[in-house]
């Protein structure tokens, strides 16, 4: 009985960080060997057979893997039309990418070129941004307003939600930041 335990094993500063998994084998004793009467006057008990675990631990195979648990996009170093494309696939970004992407675009490009209302990418992830409104944090409530200032967004419910939601979270805010 094979039960693989990931783990993480650095190696020497030296050598490329290594993922190893944990192979657990399990020795279970005979079963003619174990007593299975219950202990009287007359019958004696047995010492109780030892379960052996055996622990080996060597490097993972692609599958057995861990999946990354901090694994964001950095926007941060990428061009507007590179953000872009990949906002096309905004339905499976977190809200935290979702809001770096579209704060990193709105620092790329003037509002005042562009109408982001009418383009089709931008205007499904303000869709999808509205929608998760509900679920953000208050930090990450307060940078919707300055996103939908950026891009000149004129979407009432959008800033109406957003107003609502501010004022939902208003216990979580310090007054020396609203000034």
């Amino acid at each position: 009985m094979l039960a693989p335990v990931s783990t993480y094993n650095f190696a020497s500063r030296y050598k490329m960080n290594r993922i190893t998994t944990q192979m657990q084998r399990i020795t279970l004793p005979d079963p003619e060997t174990l007593n299975l009467v219950l202990p009287s006057d007359d019958v004696k008990p047995k010492k109780a057979p030892y379960i052996k675990v055996h622990v080996n631990t060597r490097r993972a195979s692609f599958k057995k893997q861990p999946t990354p648990i901090h694994d964001f996009i950095n926007f941060k170093r990428m061009t507007g039309n590179e953000i872009l494309l990949n906002l096309e696939n905004h339905n499976y970004f977190a809200i935290t990418e979702l809001l770096g992407a579209l704060h990193e675009l709105s620092k790329k490009t003037p509002p005042k070129h562009v109408d982001w209302m009418s383009h089709p990418t931008t205007a499904s992830a303000m869709l999808h941004l509205k929608s998760k409104i509900d679920c953000m944090t208050a930090k990450q409530l307060c940078q919707v307003p300055i996103l939908l200032h950026r891009f000149t967004w004129m979407d009432k419910e959008m800033w109406q939600s957003c107003e609502k939601n501010i004022l939902r979270m208003l216990h979580k805010y310090n007054s020396r930041d609203m000034a």
